[in-house]
């Protein structure tokens, strides 16, 4: 049997590993995927400019590779970041005095705060000058690469929150990890048609990121580069006793919600126009997706 290649992931810390490496490797299963885990933001530290910021990544792929793995080995470079916020307008970010100098900035939807406002404008100016070259970039040392972005950051995407310290990221990440990484069906749907996916295109999407406020609110176009969602093998249920009922003339996703949370995907046929709601007396929910709730109507 032929030996796997490897994709790549790039990341910024231990715990974007810890919640994605399991589903991941389900997803793509056809290769072997791996991840390096930088420590930091490659795109910032040492004061890296945009002229030298691919040699940066291969460099860190070099390091990957070690005396284990050969260039040849390695199929594609996928490069996940957090945005941080960096193309907000520099009016955004607000000085904030009555706190340490060393603390860390305080994001909100809307703006930075921080006691240091002459360093995350610099960091900002640095790191959009190093994503606009890297998203343009499609091969590293010919190694095809891509880079995504979470907005604000990882745990924006996955978990709704921001601001959050090292020991809430790693009870985030493990949770994650529990609720995805045996179902990534759920974790496909769940990246490609949340109310933050932004996945018509790749050129586009960076687009979009890079105006407004965008870089502070909760996106990312990580869905682009996971595989179109196979049709579920369960029908739609449709409901008819306790229920309450929704129109709806689209085709679209939809929720079955468990207990605990868990989201499995159910795929509306063409011919679907109710959607029945299941009250919780029942035991669990059909929950609409928000692109669906935009559709649909009580009946």
């Amino acid at each position: 049997m032929a030996k796997k290649k490897v994709m790549l992931f790039i990341v910024e810390g231990p715990t974007d590993e810890t919640s994605l490496s399991t589903v991941l490797n389900r997803i793509f299963s056809s290769a072997t995927v791996k991840f390096q885990v930088i420590h930091g933001d490659i795109l910032t530290r040492d004061f890296t400019s945009s002229d030298k910021i691919v040699v940066a990544v291969w460099a860190q792929v070099k390091e990957f590779m070690g005396s284990i793995y050969r260039k040849s080995d390695i199929c594609r470079i996928v490069h996940l970041t957090d945005m941080d916020g960096v193309f907000i307008p520099d009016d955004a970010v607000v000085e904030n005095d009555t706190v340490e100098t060393d603390t860390p900035p305080y994001y909100t939807e809307t703006q930075i705060q921080t006691p240091n406002r002459a360093g995350i404008l610099d960091r900002n100016q640095r790191k959009r000058n190093n994503i606009d070259r890297l998203s343009a970039c499609p091969k590293v040392a010919g190694i095809p690469y891509s880079m995504y972005y979470f907005s604000l950051n990882l745990e924006h995407i996955l978990h709704g929150r921001t601001n959050l310290s090292d020991w809430e990221k790693i009870r985030c990440a493990e949770e994650f990890d529990l609720k995805y990484g045996d179902d990534p069906d759920g974790f496909t749907l769940f990246m490609k048609e949340s109310s933050f996916s932004v996945c018509d295109d790749y050129r586009s999407s960076w687009a979009f990121i890079k105006t407004e406020l965008h870089s502070l609110e909760r996106y990312s176009n990580f869905g682009i580069e996971l595989p179109p969602l196979k049709t579920a093998t369960l029908q739609p249920m449709i409901f008819i006793a306790n229920t309450a009922h929704l129109k709806c003339t689209a085709r679209i996703p939809y929720y079955l919600c468990h207990k605990h949370n868990d989201f499995r995907d159910l795929r509306s046929a063409s011919s679907l126009h109710g959607i029945a709601v299941r009250t919780k007396k029942q035991g669990f929910n059909v929950r609409l997706s928000p692109q669906a709730e935009q559709k649909c109507k009580p009946a």
